[in-house]
């Protein structure tokens, strides 16, 4: 009966750690990416000059400033929408992404979903480095080549108080 006694407490402890919400990948705690996500900035480092950007294929950043992401976590599938203005015509994105971490770095990647073409048959997405995040926010970072420079793309999300 003693046995008893001490193994129910052990087990009750075991299983109350094992439910943690950090989880460690190649000793980084992998940022947790659930809910939904307002796009609030993207700034550009590297750089004086303005211009026009296409980001990921899809549309001007104007159009990305603003934008709702949804992150599911347990499946890593979402979407995006863009916003819808006189210079935006708007959309939404089905994605699946994922987290990875290579050394001390995460990255997030994502890729857009096609109808009727299964994700694993989708071979190009895109690739962001996480900078930073908390419980509310993330930065992301993006490179990119301009006129043989380079310059970053600096991205930053808010999380949506109605999570």
């Amino acid at each position: 009966m003693n046995l008893k006694k001490s193994i129910i407490p052990f087990l009750s402890a075991l299983f109350l750690f094992s439910c943690t919400t950090t989880q460690k990948v190649s000793g980084v705690n992998k940022i947790k990416l659930n809910g939904s996500w307002t796009l609030l900035n993207i700034d550009y480092s590297n750089t004086t000059d303005k211009f026009k950007t296409s980001l990921f294929g899809e549309a001007d950043s104007e159009c990305f400033v603003g934008s709702q992401w949804n992150f599911i976590q347990n499946n890593n599938s979402g979407v995006y929408s863009l916003i819808s203005n006189s210079n935006c015509s708007g959309a939404s994105r089905q994605i699946k992404w994922d987290i990875i971490s290579q050394g001390e770095v995460q990255y997030f990647q994502f890729k857009r979903l096609e109808p009727e073409v299964k994700a694993k048959d989708i071979t190009a997405g895109y690739r962001l480095q996480v900078a930073s995040s908390t419980e509310n926010s993330i930065q992301m970072i993006q490179s990119a080549n301009v006129s043989g420079g380079m310059i970053n793309l600096i991205y930053t999300f808010i999380k949506n108080t109605n999570n």
